[in-house]
């Protein structure tokens, strides 16, 4: 026992400062990260995740995650495709339409909640983990993190664009 409690006393471990950032308006694309974003806790970094949605409330967080919550407008189209997303096959013509939706939620971050946003942009984040689908502000945060030469991590929480970001990667 003693020499465990040596070895531990001259062990350094650093916790990193974790952002989390889903996809806008998806509570299951959330729900996929929560394990992950959990377990980081349990190592005793500090994570946190930005939400958004076009809700007053927000995910129902573990207690150990800090959170922002901004509540957004609602974008009619993206609430029709919500609602067929199970029973309709959607086109090439269709599919970046949701895109747009990720592009129309930053810039509303950014105009419209720029006292919440500038909190987390003023923050160093020693590792930006990225929501890969429809998540314009993750991809954001996750070039702001590699240009202040931080890490950043794409999670995949659908996997149907994986062959596309491996032949188009943030490589600066």
């Amino acid at each position: 026992m003693e020499i465990f409690e040596l070895v531990t006393l001259f062990t350094i471990s650093n916790a990193a400062k974790i952002l989390f950032n889903g996809m806008h308006s998806s509570d299951s694309h959330i729900a996929s990260m929560i394990p992950f974003a959990s377990r980081m806790s349990q190592e005793n970094h500090t994570v946190h995740i930005l939400e958004t949605n076009t809700k007053s409330t927000h995910y129902n967080y573990p207690a150990n995650i800090t959170f922002t919550h901004i509540q957004l407008n609602k974008d009619p189209f993206f609430i029709n495709y919500v609602s067929a997303i199970w029973t309709k096959i959607f086109g090439p013509i269709e599919f970046p339409r949701i895109w747009e939706t990720g592009d129309k939620a930053f810039l509303e971050m950014l105009k419209n909640h720029s006292n919440k946003m500038d909190i987390i942009l003023n923050q160093t984040w020693d590792l930006v983990i990225a929501d890969e689908l429809f998540s314009v502000s993750s991809y954001a945060l996750a070039i702001k993190a590699l240009l202040n030469g931080k890490a950043f991590i794409t999670l995949s929480t659908c996997i149907p664009t994986n062959l596309l970001k491996y032949h188009l990667s943030l490589d600066l």
